[in-house]
């Protein structure tokens, strides 16, 4: 491999490292009934979900291609039991797990929390997201549809603020 080659992808893998995420709490009212809620954060923007009807919104829109995900769990039913050993968040490209579309690509950090790449301007992908047990081989929480969007460079979701 070429020596520009070869600092051109450290360079760029550098660039990739994950920072600390940095999840806010739920709101302080419980869950219905011990049930767990999931907080995920996509972008920086937090969004709850909780059983039966998943995601408040099912549509949201991102500046950039590569945006972080994470999630933490609550409720009376998740104290103590939704842990990393035995749980793991889920994102999908289809309710029983399929791949998500040809080039995206979620790079998982941890049990909770990855990145997810390649999502081009204007595009528009359907992600599943679910809080899985491992023990049990089934879903916990969800799998949830949530539409993440990348503004196109058109309505300058990509310039910087005063740029023309």
């Amino acid at each position: 491999m070429p020596r520009a080659s070869l600092v051109a992808l450290l360079a760029l893998a550098a660039a990739c490292q994950a920072d600390a995420v940095t999840i806010p709490r739920l709101p302080e009212a419980p869950a219905p009934d011990g049930a767990i809620r999931m907080s995920a954060r996509i972008d920086g923007r937090t969004y709850v979900a909780s059983d039966p009807g998943g995601f408040s919104i099912q549509h949201i829109q991102v500046n950039k291609g590569g945006i972080r995900l994470g999630a933490t769990f609550e409720g009376a039913a998740a104290g103590g039991a939704v842990n990393a050993a035995s749980h793991q968040l889920t994102v999908a490209g289809t309710p029983d797990g399929g791949p998500l579309p040809e080039r995206i690509v979620f790079n998982r950090y941890d049990a909770f929390s990855g990145s997810l790449y390649w999502i081009a301007p204007g595009q528009a992908v359907e992600l599943w997201v679910g809080l899985y047990e491992l023990p049990t081989g089934r879903y916990l929480l969800g799998p949830w549809p949530i539409t993440v969007e990348r503004r196109s460079h058109d309505d300058g979701g990509d310039r910087p603020a005063g740029a023309v």
